[in-house]
């Protein structure tokens, strides 16, 4: 992770240098669509929604925190996080922008708190528990593959110091999730562990 710059380019070749304003505004725009096409597009959770949406948000949380890095950002040099005046939530897009207002660092922790608790899952399913009802042998190889890489990637996140989840918060967004995915598995009759 020691080519922080190949893999962000907030040094763009032409156009402003990039700003707080225009970072913020970059992630929002980037933040919200991912969130409006993976996350809140339906409520299918499924090992092929795993495998298409753990990695895209991964990969858009590193980004954004490698790119905050580079430029020195932190989430104090933005205002608190203010949720907007009532919005209609009931279409993918407008869910997804109540989240993306005021604080990019904000949405950056909202889907944090999303992902990271199915990338744990993710951990537990290779050491024999279950995920939407299959375990990790009943994968394809190719989807165990993917998991896999995807898993090294976080390790390797952790450990350039990109992927800012400490042990309390992992067991708390972990029970949390523990708690949702019963109650999912058990309305469709699944086995969780």
């Amino acid at each position: 992770m020691s080519q922080k710059a190949e893999i962000v380019g907030a040094s763009p070749p032409y156009g402003p240098a990039m700003s707080p304003a225009i970072f913020a505004e970059k992630w929002f725009a980037k933040f919200e669509d991912l969130l409006a096409t993976k996350f809140f597009h339906d409520d299918k959770f499924d090992m092929v929604w795993l495998e298409n949406n753990s990695e895209a948000a991964f990969q858009h949380l590193l980004h954004f925190r490698a790119q905050a890095v580079e430029l020195g950002l932190r989430e104090q040099d933005y205002p608190e996080h203010q949720p907007p005046a009532f919005r209609d939530v009931r279409t993918p897009r407008a869910r997804a922008a109540r989240y993306c207002h005021t604080n990019p660092f904000f949405t950056a922790s909202a889907l944090m708190d999303m992902v990271h608790p199915i990338l744990c899952r993710l951990r537990e399913l290779k050491h024999g528990n279950r995920i939407c009802g299959r375990s990790w042998q009943q994968m394809p190889l190719r989807m165990r593959q993917h998991f896999n890489e995807l898993l090294l990637q976080v390790d390797d996140a952790k450990r350039a110091g990109l992927w800012p989840v400490s042990e309390e918060q992992e067991k708390l967004m972990m029970e949390e999730f523990r708690s949702r995915e019963e109650l999912r598995a058990a309305t469709l009759g699944l086995k969780v562990r």
